[in-house]
C-alpha cells in the first residue's frame, strides 16, 4: 500500500512539473510572438515617419523650385502612398482616427495652394506656405513618435498571456 501511494505520489509530482512546463512554453512563445508584433509595429511606424520626412522635403523643394511636372506628380504618388499606408496602420489599431485628418492636412497644406502649374511661384523658404506645411509635417510625426514609443512599450503580462493562452489553445 505504501508503495502504490508513493507512485501516486511520484506521478502526480512528474504530472505537474510537465503540465507547468508545456504552460511555460507556451507563454514564453506567446510572449516571443506579442514582441514580434510590436517590433513589426514599431518598424512600421518609423517606415511612415521616414515617407512623411520625405515628402516634407520634396514639397519644400517644390515649392521654392520652378514647377516640375515630375515632381507633382512624385508628390501626388507619394502622399497617395501615406494616406493608404495611414488607413492601414488606423485599422491595425496603431494610430488612431485623428491621424487620417491630419494626413489630409499634410496633403493640403503641399496641394491646395501653389500647386497647379498656372498658379505655381517660387515661394521664400520661410513663406507662410513653406512654413504651413512644416508645421503640418511635424504635428504629424510627433503623433507617429508617441505612437511608436506606446507600441514599443507596450508589455503583455504574465496574467494577460496566460488568458490568451487558455483562450486560444485549450
Amino acid at each position: 500500500m505504501d508503495i502504490e501511494m508513493k507512485d501516486l505520489a511520484s506521478i502526480g509530482t512528474e504530472l505537474v512539473t510537465w503540465v507547468l512546463v508545456i504552460v511555460g512554453w507556451m507563454v514564453v512563445s506567446d510572449q516571443q510572438a506579442t514582441r514580434e508584433r510590436s517590433k513589426n509595429s514599431t518598424e512600421r511606424l518609423d517606415a511612415f515617419r521616414k515617407q512623411l520626412a520625405e515628402i516634407e522635403h520634396l514639397a519644400i523643394s517644390f515649392h521654392t523650385h520652378t514647377y516640375k511636372v515630375g515632381d507633382a506628380n512624385t508628390l501626388l504618388r507619394k502622399l497617395g502612398r501615406l494616406s493608404r499606408e495611414a488607413s492601414y496602420l488606423r485599422k491595425q489599431g496603431l494610430i488612431g482616427l485623428g491621424t487620417s485628418e491630419d494626413v489630409r492636412s499634410v496633403r493640403s497644406a503641399i496641394t491646395l495652394k501653389n500647386f497647379d502649374r498656372g498658379t505655381h511661384r517660387i515661394q521664400a523658404s520661410d513663406s507662410s506656405l513653406v512654413q504651413t506645411i512644416e508645421a503640418v509635417c511635424n504635428d504629424l510625426d510627433r503623433q507617429f513618435v508617441e505612437a511608436s514609443f506606446l507600441t514599443f512599450n507596450s508589455e503583455k503580462r504574465l496574467r494577460d498571456s496566460l488568458k490568451e493562452i487558455f483562450k486560444k489553445r485549450l
